[in-house]
Order: structure tokens, then sequence, then C-alpha cells
């Protein structure tokens, strides 16, 4: 396992594969003090299916698109409430129930 570290963030590569300097497959991003990712890379984006948990205890699983969530998701609020639905460039849309 290799880690790419710059002043902001470490990428743990699991099964990263780099293109033209970019990380792609499925790897993990730590990026203290906010938060950690856990799923695909594209071109060094969160995208595809992956987990956020942010270190103020809130949460999103589900499918991002280009470093947002886009698609199904679930994200979970400090409190415990739930918003689970359709997700699009960051902003939820709908409820729909993930099963």
């Amino acid at each position: 396992m290799k880690d790419e570290k710059n002043s902001n963030h470490v990428i743990c590569n699991n099964n990263i594969i780099s293109r033209n300097g970019f990380s792609h497959g499925k790897g993990k991003l730590v990026h203290p003090p906010q938060f950690t990712y856990e799923g695909d890379f594209f071109e060094d984006y969160m995208h595809g299916q992956g987990k956020q948990v942010w270190n103020f205890g809130e949460s999103y699983e589900g499918e991002f698109a280009f470093d947002n969530y886009d698609g199904l998701g679930i994200y979970i609020w400090e409190s415990g409430r739930k918003s689970e639905g359709v997700w699009k460039e960051g902003e939820f849309m709908e409820s729909k129930p993930i099963k």
C-alpha cells in the first residue's frame, strides 16, 4: 500500500491505479481535521460508491459524482436524523427508501 501526501490529506491506496497522475479505483482518503472517505475514486475525485464520515459525527453513504453526493444515498445527522433518498450535486432532492 502506498500513501500519497500533501499538506491537506493522505490517500491510502488499496486498489488505486495511477492513470496520468490521477487516482482511480478503491481507496481511503483521510482529510484531517474534517473527514474520512472510503470508496471509489475517479481522476482523484470521490466518484462511485463510498462512505464519508465527518469528524463532528455526521456521515453519508451512497453514490458520489465528482466529490458531490449524487444519486441514492443516506446522510445521518449528528442528532441521528436521516436524509435518505436522491441527491444531486450535493443537494438532497427527494426522499426514497434505500434497500
